[in-house]
């Protein structure tokens, strides 16, 4: 919305809907889709490969980082003021707290073999029957517990997968390569190149006509 000269962009607290924002030739351009940022003809923007690289080793992305460069995503509960000479203000409306009953008798124990339980019995949930099972492992807390639980729940081979995009690139390939180890598991380190796939990412059109999303 407008407030005055400035334009206040407000997600909900739990980012329900997407929401992001770019500017270029001395405006500023907001949408709930990236799609309709890339036709805004200003912007001529491209791939967001360092983008590109995390997404595929997190799943996700994480901060306010998107797949294309210039184009920022407003994190959920947050208020930005965009300014007409670009200043970006931001300020939180609502953030989560945590909040933990009381333990009873049993203390803080009771609270981790709970959450032990609840992680096992997801594990096991989705193990397959009767045959080997994979696991994405990229060093990290997450990854490392599937495959600790995996390999100690599962009767038969646990097979683990590891990316590296090269040496000159940060990676955690020694945090997955020590899990692996540890739970004996088949591991594997897949290299990808971005030299090698760049080429066959598309492009998008240098100009867009149409102006959707924009305001």
């Amino acid at each position: 919305m407008l407030d005055g000269p400035d334009l206040v962009l407000i997600r909900d607290h739990v980012g329900a809907r997407t929401l992001f924002y770019a500017r270029a030739g001395g405006a500023w351009a907001a949408s709930t889709s990236l799609r309709a940022l890339r036709r805004w003809p200003a912007l001529g923007t491209s791939m967001n490969l360092s983008a590109v690289r995390s997404f595929l080793t997190f799943a996700y992305l994480p901060g306010a980082e998107t797949l294309l460069t210039g184009v920022r995503e407003v994190l959920p509960g947050r208020v930005l003021r965009l300014t007409r000479d670009g200043g970006v203000t931001e300020t939180v409306h609502w953030e989560p707290r945590e909040h933990v009953e009381d333990p009873g008798p049993a203390g803080p124990t009771g609270h981790v073999l709970a959450l032990r339980a609840l992680l096992e019995q997801a594990t096991a949930a989705r193990l397959p029957v009767a045959e080997p099972a994979a696991v994405l492992l990229s060093g990290g807390i997450d990854s490392s517990l599937v495959t600790a639980l995996a390999a100690k729940l599962h009767s038969h081979p646990v097979h683990t997968y590891s990316i590296s995009f090269g040496d000159d690139l940060p990676n955690e390939l020694g945090y997955s390569g020590l899990v692996a180890s540890h739970c004996h598991t088949r591991h594997r380190v897949l290299n990808v190149s971005g030299r090698r796939w760049r080429p066959g990412w598309p492009r998008p059109p240098r100009c867009w006509t149409a102006r959707s999303g924009t305001r």
